[in-house]
């Protein structure tokens, strides 16, 4: 969430495009309420959430910051895109059923039921597990945004957006699979 927040901070002060700049407001909007909502979920359990950019993430935002015009635009974009296949993949691995969505659009293969968080015996990662299930269906639906946000783009702008698959993680699985992952 972090890494979206500071990354459409940068969209907005950078951003060619008046899509790209609202899309980055979008994203620090949207980031920034589920950042509150996790912060409360696990507030009780004296566990926060990261608070700055680490590792690849601010190797991401050193990188970006020192583009320009359509090219910032291009990679800003295909960042977004694959930062949503990574949140949905970790998000998805603390449901029922792990991670539901599919394709390339982000949406839920069973648009009716709602996910479930993935049951446990530690109270921290329940409520971990509670943020992640109320949380997947937004984040999934702001993956199909931002691929249509991708779509809408100029021709210089658009990155390449594939299928479903996989991104490299930077943080292992026992990282991922702490409380506030």
């Amino acid at each position: 969430m972090v890494t979206e927040i500071e990354l459409g901070k940068l969209a907005t002060q950078k951003g060619a495009s008046a899509e790209v700049k609202q899309f980055g407001q979008m994203m620090i909007d949207e980031h920034t309420r589920a950042g509150e909502e996790l912060k409360q979920a696990v507030s009780r359990f004296n566990v926060a959430p990261p608070a700055g950019l680490e590792g690849e993430h601010k190797d991401l935002h050193e990188r970006l910051s020192k583009l320009q015009g359509a090219e910032f635009d291009r990679e800003y974009m295909q960042a977004m895109v694959e930062s949503h296949r990574d949140v949905i993949d970790q998000l998805g691995s603390r449901v029922d059923g792990g991670n539901r969505t599919t394709g390339t659009s982000g949406a839920n293969s069973n648009a009716n039921a709602a996910p479930t968080p993935e049951q446990s015996d530690n109270p921290a990662t329940m409520a971990v597990n509670q943020w992640a299930a109320r949380t997947l269906p937004a984040i999934a639906s702001s993956r199909g945004d931002v691929i249509a946000a991708t779509s809408a783009a100029p021709s210089g702008a658009r990155p390449r957006v594939t299928g479903p698959t996989r991104i490299p993680r930077s943080m292992s699985s026992e990282r991922r699979r702490s409380p506030v992952a």
